[in-house]
Formats: C-alpha cells, structure tokens, sequence
C-alpha cells in the first residue's frame, strides 16, 4: 500500500488493503479513512486501533477490535474501557488481563467478595 502513489489509491484499494492487513490503515489517506474503513481494519487486526484517531474511536470500533484481538485492549483509554469490552477482551485472550487497570481490578475482586455476603 505505502509503494501505491497517492492518486491511485481509491476507496477500492484503500478497504482492500485494509481487508488484508489492518496495519495498512497507516498508509490510507486521511480523506478515505471512513468509520467503515476503521471497522474492516480492526476486524482484520485488532492492534489497528491504535491508528484510529481518538475523536474517531467508538465503542463500537473498541469492541470489534478486542473481539480480534484481546491485547489490544492496551491501546483503549482506561476512560472508555467499559465492563463489556473488559469481558471480550479476557475471554479471547487471557493475557488481556494485563491491560486491565489495577484499580478495575481490585473493585471487581471487592465486588464479587460482597456478592457472595449477601
């Protein structure tokens, strides 16, 4: 994709690359870059999020990307890391548990030790 001079790189081409190797979203330019063309990039790649400009990154993008990927969940703000993406994340891949803030963690530890009170 970066070898593809500007000019010819079409929307086409752009979803293509995309399709076949997230990591391409790099070299798509900044007027073919769509929330469609983001999606496909993190469905193939999980870790594309991290090329995804933060106004442009959704729950909806967090959570295709974790789903393919669970370590991506380390390229997701704390702020919008939410009991769902937290779940998909874990359950494809365990060593996602790393990403999940410590803070996240002991609440969610404290919370089931009362759950089990009641």
């Amino acid at each position: 994709m970066h070898i593809i001079p500007e000019d010819k790189k079409t929307n086409k081409i752009c979803k293509i690359a995309v399709q076949q190797n997230g990591d391409a979203l790099k070299y798509v330019p900044e007027d073919k870059k769509t929330n469609n063309i983001y999606k496909i990039a993190v469905k193939q790649d999980g870790h594309a999020v991290r090329l995804i400009p933060y106004n442009k990154q959704t729950n909806e993008i967090y959570k295709l990307a974790v789903r393919q990927n669970g370590c991506a969940l380390q390229y997701i703000p704390d702020n919008k890391k939410t009991d769902e993406i937290y779940e998909i994340a874990i359950k494809q891949n365990k060593f996602a548990l790393q990403y999940v803030h410590e803070d996240y963690k002991q609440m969610k530890y404290i919370k089931s030790l009362l759950d089990k009170i009641d």
